[in-house]
């Protein structure tokens, strides 16, 4: 990186964007590992308490975990960063790409099959090893696949007791922001997203003043488009009028990251800062850059495959297994269990759009 310029090249290519995707899958799959650690702090993921933001310090006080707590707290940010990077990439396919003019129908079957696609061995694979795991005694509703594989479940009141796996929500998300981009923001100007994204951020902040101890109404929010509205619509934005970001700004978001954890409010606006600070990590080299990359590409699959995986080495600590040994034990299983699962996948054809 030329140190004597802090705006880069004004598009992310292929290579940058599988990378962005392989650091935002270690930070999920390492996150959704390490929030089941009693030696961890909680995230503040849908609601907010503050009571788990001291937490993380008072164990970085101790120097306990350090690496173990700052997953857990922080790695559900890998997130938002998925969802930047599928706005950017939504612009720079469907607006400044070789396509034509899509309809919304083709538009919206085409992005379910191909979730569909990736989802059905998953979903087979999830249902012989909930059996097993649960003495071969089925403990969910049928309704709850239905409502997953229409990409609805998101929208139920409630929604957590219906989740198969936890991290499979994102599935009715990402469903969500396609339909609100081709609906709203397809080869439209700023005037649209702006509207729509400080709607959302008003809904949001409304809510935190609803008095509901349990702060569900934020919560249902989160768990749907409007929760992630804010890194969906800066992918889009930066999509059309070009990525400003250098290695101090990086280090001014996180600091502002950090500050935005301690209140409510500005916590809110924490993915906006998570976002543009991960975002120099382009200008990575050598093996750190071919490693993320590469785990980019089977960064679909992993998202599919972990929460599956780590069912087992959870239920290992659970009995005494050691937490750094289950831990590694689980990146590697991911990683075997996802380049077989992509090796069966990508021989199913999946049309073109």
């Amino acid at each position: 990186m030329n140190k004597m310029k802090s705006v880069l090249p004004p598009a992310l290519s292929l290579k940058d964007n599988s990378l962005l995707k392989g650091f935002a899958i270690l930070c999920i799959i390492l996150h959704n590992f390490c929030h089941w650690l009693p030696v961890c702090a909680l995230e503040n993921e849908y609601k907010f308490y503050i009571d788990r933001t001291w937490a993380l310090f008072d164990f970085w006080s101790r120097g306990e975990h350090v690496v173990l707590n700052l997953f857990s707290y922080a790695g559900h940010y890998g997130v938002p960063l998925f969802l930047f990077l599928s706005g950017y990439g939504l612009v720079k396919k469907y607006e400044q790409g070789k396509l034509e003019y899509v309809g919304f129908w083709r538009f919206v079957f085409y992005n379910a099959k191909k979730l569909w696609w990736l989802l059905w061995l998953g979903l087979l694979l999830w249902f012989v090893s909930d059996l097993q795991l649960h003495d071969w005694r089925w403990t969910h509703h049928w309704t709850s696949i239905i409502y997953m594989v229409v990409y609805v479940v998101n929208l139920i009141p409630h929604q957590d007791r219906l989740l198969l796996l936890g991290p499979w929500w994102f599935f009715s998300l990402i469903m969500q922001l396609y339909v609100i981009y081709r609906l709203f923001l397809y080869r439209r100007g700023k005037t649209p997203l702006i509207i729509i994204t400080a709607v959302c951020m008003l809904l949001l902040f409304v809510s935190l003043f609803v008095n509901d101890k349990q702060m569900q109404l934020l919560s249902y929010l989160r768990y749907n488009f409007v929760g992630s509205m804010l890194p969906f619509g800066m992918g889009i934005w930066m999509a059309r009028y070009g990525l400003h970001y250098s290695w101090r700004q990086s280090v001014v978001c996180l600091l502002l990251f950090a500050a935005c954890c301690f209140n409510r409010f500005a916590w809110l606006l924490s993915p906006f800062f998570f976002t543009l600070a991960c975002l120099p990590l382009v200008g990575l080299k050598g093996a750190p850059r071919r490693i993320l990359e590469w785990t980019g590409v089977l960064s679909s699959v992993i998202f599919v495959v972990h929460p599956i995986v780590r069912a087992y080495f959870i239920n290992w600590i659970k009995d005494g297994g050691n937490w750094y040994i289950s831990l590694s034990l689980y990146l590697v299983a991911i990683f075997v269990v996802a380049i077989l699962y992509q090796n069966v996948i990508k021989k199913i054809p999946k049309g073109n759009l």
